[in-house]
């Protein structure tokens, strides 16, 4: 671990992630739980020597949860669960948007969060009509062609006061047969869209409380 804090430094890393399996071949839900509890509070004393946040991130569809083990983690409210059991203040959430509504969370549950708890953002958006329980990873489309209202979600965000990475993450599969270049333009136009109202709005505060203070 000092290793690897010792990189995060030099590359000044302040945050990474890990995915809690949805099931478990050794414990079942409870007795797993709590060694989740454990292990990750030792693993985020550790980052918090080195200024290092711990986002938690869960897979939530069934094909995820097949391999016939004791179910665990897959839905929005025992993640959150986890992370006020671990009661560390660098461990917060991974919000995969995709992954939030298809695992049953929504703008309210978001809204319960502190912007310090979300620690990562990645976005993709899921098709009109889709029962959360039935969707699959190939569903994960890119912003503006499903029923997500992202805009909504990144407003809140920058209620909450989240200042951290934004992502697109749909599913690869999607550009099959197209260039990098293509795809990577593609992406650039579709975050510009997303975050601009939100850099506007921020630049406004920052006007006023400019002017205020003259």
């Amino acid at each position: 671990m000092g290793t690897l804090l010792d990189i995060c430094q030099t590359l000044r890393a302040d945050r990474c992630y890990t995915t809690i399996r949805p099931t478990s071949d050794l414990r079942p839900f409870h007795e797993n739980f709590q060694f989740h509890v454990h292990r990750l509070q030792k693993v985020a004393d550790a980052l918090a020597r080195g200024g290092v946040k711990l986002g938690l991130a869960f897979l939530p569809t069934q094909a995820d949860r097949s391999d016939g083990g004791f179910q665990f983690i897959y839905q929005v409210d025992p993640l959150l669960l986890l992370v006020q059991t671990i009661q560390r203040p660098n461990v917060g959430v991974l919000l995969d948007v995709w992954n939030w509504w298809v695992g049953g969370g929504d703008l309210e549950k978001l809204r319960a969060l502190q912007g310090e708890q979300v620690v990562g953002v990645r976005i993709a958006d899921l098709p009109a009509g889709v029962e959360p329980g039935a969707a699959t990873v190939e569903q994960r489309l890119m912003p503006g062609e499903g029923a997500i209202d992202l805009a909504a979600v990144l407003s809140l965000l920058d209620d909450l006061g989240f200042d951290g990475p934004v992502a697109l993450a749909p599913y690869p599969g999607l550009f099959k047969g197209q260039t990098r270049e293509s795809i990577v333009s593609r992406a650039s136009a579709v975050l510009d869209t997303l975050l601009e109202p939100v850099v506007s709005r921020t630049s406004a505060r920052s006007e006023r409380v400019t002017a205020g203070s003259k």
